[in-house]
């Protein structure tokens, strides 16, 4: 009997088990085929010696059939918190051949419904061989107030600038995360070099420091609204959106071009080496039908961010068998997807660009920073 082997690269390392209690609905599953999982390892020696192992494997030609990767979950993003994603620029490994190009599979697929899956964010999967990533799930920043006390002073969608020139304390609060929203990518990958200067990067740096921030928690108790939020399964995290919820406004931080910046949280690629293609396909196509993305244990309890499958989380197409958004929250949201227009795989130069900056620098010490982050981005590219 074939045995899948399966690389997960996400939060929790028991994520083998949830994985596992996903594909027991799918047939073949432990009949036709089997599955042997190895979780890589959280951080530390450990996980350098796994990852120079499997690394070692592909270059000979073998390795996982299948990847499960996290791109974004907290970790990554630690000043003290050193490891990164197995694949830290997931465009490379295409570029590089290292996936298989799943076109063919897709076009014969029995479970995913490819009209249905968000297709901005499957299009970021794409490579010059065609489609050879493909997300499961996704993650877009926003701050999200209570319509009830709030509502926005500006016409919305805008451009990151827009949303600066308001001056609404909300809306400033809602614009200044992280620049790696309001940029979106920075990288071509083909040529691996940057997308803009070092003093365009300290324009936009500045243009965040200088923004409105509250100085206690007292004035953002006061706003009508929570602040940073990250879309998940139920809600946007830490803000309940189930039925019973007050019907928000929601504001994302948009991007210098005015859309929004999506991040793919979660995805699944099959080695170019697989010994099994087939089957890997078959859990993949699995892992992106309607049934897996609704109530899936591999979606419920592991992965983070929103599935990828369209018009979930409505009355109509509740999450878990359960979970759904009211009327007025889940048209809002749905306002937000229409409104991504680019998507990244977070990683390595998005984390650089996190912890560039800081409302406590001095003008001077912010110039150092981003001097020195856009010298580290440009190594980490010619090293790549």
């Amino acid at each position: 009997m074939p045995v899948v082997t399966v690389l997960m690269d996400t939060p929790a390392l028991s994520g083998h088990g949830r994985l596992t209690k996903t594909l027991e609905r799918l047939p073949g599953y432990n009949r036709d085929f089997m599955v042997h999982v190895e979780s890589l390892p959280y951080d530390g020696a450990d996980r350098t010696n796994a990852e120079t192992r499997v690394r070692t494997e592909m270059m000979a030609g073998k390795g996982p059939d299948l990847f499960l990767c996290g791109s974004n979950f907290t970790g990554y993003w630690g000043d003290d918190f050193n490891s990164v994603p197995f694949f830290r620029f997931p465009q490379q490994a295409m570029n590089n051949q290292l996936l298989l190009p799943l076109d063919d599979y897709i076009e014969n697929a029995g479970y995913m419904e490819w009209d249905k899956l968000l297709p901005v964010a499957m299009e970021a999967g794409r490579g010059k061989e065609g489609q050879m990533i493909l997300p499961l799930a996704y993650s877009v920043g926003l701050a999200a107030f209570d319509k009830e006390a709030y509502t926005p002073p500006i016409s919305l969608p805008c451009t990151w600038d827009e949303m600066l020139e308001s001056n609404d304390p909300s809306i400033l609060l809602a614009a200044g995360d992280t620049l790696a929203y309001v940029l979106g990518p920075i990288a071509d990958y083909e040529r691996d070099t940057l997308l803009l200067s070092e003093e365009e990067m300290l324009a936009y740096a500045k243009k965040q420091h200088a923004m409105w921030h509250p100085s206690s928690a007292d004035e953002i108790e006061s706003l009508p609204g929570q602040f940073f939020c990250q879309m998940s399964r139920t809600g946007l995290d830490p803000l309940p959106m189930g039925k019973n919820a007050p019907e928000y406004w929601m504001i994302p931080t948009y991007n210098r071009q005015g859309g929004i910046t999506a991040w793919v949280s979660v995805y699944a690629a099959i080695n170019r080496n697989a010994r099994y293609p087939d089957q890997a396909f078959k859990i993949i196509d699995y892992l992106l039908g309607e049934a897996a993305q609704t109530r899936g244990p591999v979606y419920t309890e592991l992965f983070e961010g929103y599935p990828v499958y369209m018009g979930l989380g409505s009355e109509e197409a509740p999450l878990d068998g359960r979970w759904y958004m009211n009327q007025g929250n889940f048209q809002e949201y749905q306002k937000i997807v229409s409104q991504i227009n680019q998507v990244i795989f977070p990683g390595p130069l998005e984390k650089t660009l996190h912890l560039m900056g800081g409302a406590h620098l001095s003008e001077k010490q912010l110039e150092k920073n981003v001097h020195e982050s856009y010298t580290l981005i440009q190594m980490m590219l010619a090293e790549s």
